[in-house]
């Protein structure tokens, strides 16, 4: 999606982290990075890194004191993305974190890995991205991905179209999900189908839900960005800039009445779906 590739993707999804992040845990949990021996080396791929909450909660596990035994692949088409990476890697004294532009129609490498990691791009990427993962999988290694059981965003996006004095029509919460999965069901019993078809043992599902600090309302507007283009794909071309610059007031409007104010914060509660295996 050309959105992604804005040079200020970076700045408008940090506040996202607030939610992807709680799930990188869960993976990195999954895996046992928490548990790291002296000595044993990790070679990591995070595909579709995006500002690193999978990178970030691999070196919180393993501990500093250990971080001269992982090397990550942190990956992504985002310019933007990958030169915030960059600078955090850099500000949190990160020491083997290789960033590159990778894209996941061509993921480019012939290098393999211990560990690959997909925090919820598994549905923007190309349906054979998993097959060439497990292909990188060195015997043994650990295979995750997520994605989202619901959009807790929606209903809010919803009352704020209806809210303006000409609302443009407003998806079905179905039509948006299939825009946003490409038209694949990427539930439970879906993420567990894919990763075994690939070979993948011993496959789990984690499915959570965790309550998120969105931020101020102005925050929260920002990390909107990307949903509310998703919706706007539904108007007339000539009018859209337009309707998302106001339906983007009329959300920070009624975020601001449920938080209480605008310097108050917005709480939302994200469910995610987990799904990890190992390879053969």
């Amino acid at each position: 999606m050309e959105q992604w590739k804005d040079d200020d993707i970076a700045m408008k999804y940090t506040r996202a982290e607030n939610a992807t992040g709680p799930f990188a845990d869960i993976m990195v949990r999954e895996a046992g990075l928490g548990n790291l021996r002296d000595g044993e080396k990790i070679s990591a791929l995070d595909i579709a890194t995006g500002t690193g909450a999978v990178v970030a909660a691999l070196h919180d596990a393993v501990g500093k004191e250990k971080w001269d035994q992982v090397n990550v692949v942190a990956g992504d088409v985002s310019e933007g993305m990958l030169a915030y990476l960059q600078k955090r890697g850099a500000r949190e004294g990160w020491k083997n974190v290789d960033v590159r532009k990778i894209d996941g129609a061509n993921i480019g490498t012939q290098e393999s890995f211990t560990h690959i990691f997909i925090n919820f791009a598994i549905f923007v990427l190309p349906p054979n991205t998993l097959q060439t993962c497990t292909s990188l999988l060195q015997a043994n290694g650990f295979l995750a991905v997520s994605t989202w059981a619901y959009f807790p965003w929606y209903p809010l996006l919803s009352r704020a179209v209806a809210a303006l004095p000409s609302p443009p029509p407003m998806p079905s919460y179905s039509a948006v999900a299939q825009r946003i999965y490409n038209t694949i069901p990427w539930d439970e019993a879906y993420v567990r189908s894919v990763l075994e078809k690939e070979g993948m043992r011993d496959v789990q599902i984690v499915q959570e839900k965790k309550r998120v600090d969105c931020g101020t309302p102005a925050q929260f507007v920002e990390t909107m960005s990307l949903p509310l283009q998703m919706v706007a794909g539904a108007w007339e071309e000539g009018e859209r800039a337009a309707l998302v610059k106001e339906v983007g007031d009329s959300v920070r409007r009624i975020a601001s009445e449920e938080a209480g104010g605008e310097g108050e914060t917005v709480w939302m509660e994200f469910e995610g779906i987990v799904g990890f295996g190992w390879k053969a």
